[in-house]
């Protein structure tokens, strides 16, 4: 997020189709914080509707902890028909958005989980390493690869680049076996493949890792990749296997 610039969250969630309650806040208990609902969008399966809100988050309600984040990890949620339920929301960081330093050409990501962001460098670096807030509950699931080329190719990776998934025929390399430090001159292409193994659990992100860098005059710098996302397509399938293992 940016200083002083208030918050907007996008949440999604699922109602049965004869349900025509309306949700009319959500309280975060760790920030003694409530959000009044924006409703953008719902459409219909054949049982089930799911809802797609904004909540606005004002910038001077946050409270930021010692690492200087906001974390939302539960929330209170009260319907117009008087119900109230405490949900778990996953985990949610909000830290301040730092300023570029590196020349992003072209960004991009891909419903398939793969996804890529091209840097133009004035001069070489070498990527020391990789890291995330999320890191520790995420890196099983994120492979990535650096693609080293003159020109940026706007499709994906040609044959001969490493390769993971089958059905792309692409290969990338397991978070904690990338190949670091990596030499990158004039441009360098990062590419990002996410695919939990447990999609009920991971089935909405959007992930933050940050390469952190050194120039070879010794100068160190940090720069976010900030297409690591996914938004599923809510089938009837999946809605009813999401209604199942919360009902487990």
């Amino acid at each position: 997020m940016y200083d002083n610039k208030d918050v907007n969250l996008t949440f999604y969630f699922i109602t049965n189709l004869t349900d025509k309650s309306k949700l009319l806040n959500v309280y975060f208990p760790e920030q003694d914080l409530l959000c009044y609902v924006d409703y953008r969008q719902e459409y219909e399966s054949r049982y089930y509707r799911v809802n797609i809100v904004n909540l606005n988050l004002m910038y001077d309600d946050l409270k930021f902890n010692e690492n200087g984040v906001v974390v939302l990890e539960d929330a209170v949620i009260t319907y117009n028909n008087g119900l109230t339920q405490n949900v778990d929301i996953g985990r949610i960081i909000l830290s301040l958005d730092r300023e570029r330093s590196l020349d992003s050409t072209m960004s991009g990501v891909s419903t398939s989980g793969q996804s890529i962001e091209c840097f133009k460098l004035d001069n070489s670096i070498i990527i020391n390493k990789i890291t995330s807030r999320l890191y520790d509950e995420t890196n099983d699931f994120v492979y990535m690869n650096f693609v080293d080329r003159t020109i940026s190719n706007m499709g994906f990776p040609a044959d001969n680049v490493d390769i993971h998934d089958e059905k792309e025929n692409r290969i990338f390399s397991h978070m904690n076996e990338l190949p670091l430090p990596h030499e990158a001159i004039n441009y360098v292409e990062v590419w990002s493949y996410v695919k939990p193994e447990n999609e009920r659990k991971f089935n909405i992100y959007e992930l933050c890792y940050t390469l952190e860098y050194t120039y070879k005059n010794g100068t160190e710098g940090k720069e976010d990749l900030l297409n690591i996302r996914h938004i599923p397509c809510f089938t009837e399938k999946l809605i009813s296997d999401l209604v199942k293992i919360k009902r487990d």
